[in-house]
């Protein structure tokens, strides 16, 4: 008993210092951060419910939760594999199968819950948009912790230029809309690195035992959303090893472990030869190596082609934080997931580039690109070879301009103006101004492009209205 009331007193000490923190005054930087947020919300919610090109995969996950709550059996469509046992079935029926054991059961339980809270158990074109907003919500949520993150392994103003980078990733803008189970592993991973770096600072035994138990619940909760999410207990315990926590380490992969039990058991109380079947179909799929890299072959999310070389500059800074500095634990943070993330796309490798599989990068990437373009507000102009041809992509893709040579005008005068510091050494021509005026250029072109495709996204949407019904 007293021990339970030394816990309880514990978790409300903590409740307490971080809302202290949170009513303090705020400064600039923090306030332009809940601004950005605000951004990235509103960008994400505009238009919503356009593009639809994974809507099946959406309509599986609805589908699966909202008839486990309602009936107690999971049914949902799965893809016509020779190695299911469809005798073992209780029932197929049009592609859909009772019991549906593909996945495990806590992303489909979430949406399903959240769908029977909006009264919601038809699903129809009409209602995505209410049904979405999750999705967003986690997106935000990806971001501030990304943020909460690097300004701990990094400082304030690393991390205020990943979130401005973060909040205009085209990318990620389109990605974030869909019901995918793969949009938990991003918040997770996140929250699990912040909480890791938290724990290996603080000295407290009940602070520790507070961060050690949000690692605890992240690294049993991700593969509970989908197998792919061990990528986050297994990163977890990568980095105890790197940090020489072996026990935390040992525990994390327990952790892991323990989620996989817990998937086994809800499937032996359905069918234990379905799920049998079930996984041997995944297992057995088509395998190519080039889905690895289609990472910087293929830039697109969702199956919605992106042309966005943010995705390739993030890749970069990535690479050079990864390869340089004396902040061992930066790069251990970085390093760990990015490894593991390397062994997860090797082991999926299925011949389809399904793009959510790359889900889990894009808080990395978007640490890559905001650390590059922190640079060049230093003062580091090499990496403008990088920075300068994203600004023109973003120009054309944005069709602001749409003649020619005209573009090629803008072109040069935006390589014109970014050299200008070089040129000439007086302090009007500051490097950190101009290019925070090319930056806020950037982000306009990024901003446009996006509202562009979501206004043009007739072909995706209205025009072939997709049904999704129980």
């Amino acid at each position: 008993m007293l021990s339970r009331q030394c816990t309880l007193r514990g978790w409300l000490k903590f409740a307490f210092i971080q809302a202290n923190h949170m009513i303090k005054p705020l400064s600039r930087k923090t306030s332009l951060v809940i601004l950005l947020l605000l951004v990235a919300f509103s960008l994400r919610m505009f238009k919503v419910d356009v593009l639809t090109s994974v809507a099946n995969d959406e309509r599986l996950w609805l589908m699966a939760g909202v008839s486990l709550l309602q009936e107690g059996v999971p049914t949902a469509w799965t893809i016509q594999w020779n190695q299911h046992r469809w005798d073992k079935y209780w029932k197929v029926e049009n592609g859909e199968v009772t019991p549906w054991l593909d996945h495990p059961p806590l992303f489909a339980l979430l949406m399903g819950g959240w769908s029977l809270a909006m009264d919601i158990t038809t699903f129809a074109q009409t209602n995505i948009t209410s049904l979405r907003l999750p999705m967003v919500v986690m997106s935000v949520a990806t971001i501030y912790f990304t943020w909460l993150l690097v300004k701990e392994i990094f400082n304030e103003e690393i991390a205020l230029f990943v979130v401005a980078v973060y909040t205009f990733f085209p990318t990620d803008l389109i990605a974030s809309r869909f019901i995918l189970a793969e949009h938990t592993t991003p918040f997770l991973l996140v929250l699990g690195l912040y909480a890791f770096v938290r724990y290996d600072r603080v000295k407290t035994k009940n602070e520790k035992r507070i961060w050690l138990s949000i690692m605890s619940v992240v690294s049993v909760a991700s593969p509970l959303m989908k197998l792919s999410g061990g990528l986050v207990p297994m990163s977890l315990a990568l980095l105890a090893s790197l940090r020489r926590r072996r026990g935390l380490a040992l525990w994390l992969v327990l952790m892991g472990a323990f989620s996989i039990l817990i998937f086994w058991v809800y499937a032996w109380s359905y069918s234990w030869d379905v799920f049998v079947g079930a996984q041997t179909a995944h297992v057995e799929r088509p395998q190519s190596f080039d889905h690895f890299w289609s990472f910087f072959t293929q830039l697109s999310t969702g199956n919605v082609i992106v042309f966005d070389p943010t995705v390739i500059i993030g890749w970069a800074g990535l690479l050079v934080l990864l390869s340089r500095g004396k902040n061992i634990l930066a790069r251990q943070v970085l390093f760990a997931p990015t490894l593991a993330m390397s062994f997860v796309f090797l082991y999926v490798a299925s011949v389809e580039n399904y793009d959510w599989y790359k889900y889990p990068a894009y808080p990395l990437l978007a640490i890559g690109a905001g650390f590059i373009i922190y640079e060049l507000c230093r003062g580091k102009y090499w990496f403008l070879i990088f920075f300068l041809p994203l600004v023109a992509q973003m120009l054309q893709n944005s069709a602001l301009v749409v003649d020619q040579g005209e573009r090629r005008i803008w072109m040069v005068l935006m390589y014109f103006v970014a050299i200008m510091p070089i040129l000439f050494d007086n302090p009007f021509f500051r490097f950190k101004r101009v290019m925070i005026f090319l930056l806020l250029l950037l982000f306009f072109f990024q901003t446009v492009w996006y509202l562009h495709m979501l206004g043009s996204a007739c072909w995706l949407s209205d025009c072939f209205p997709v049904q999704l019904r129980l």
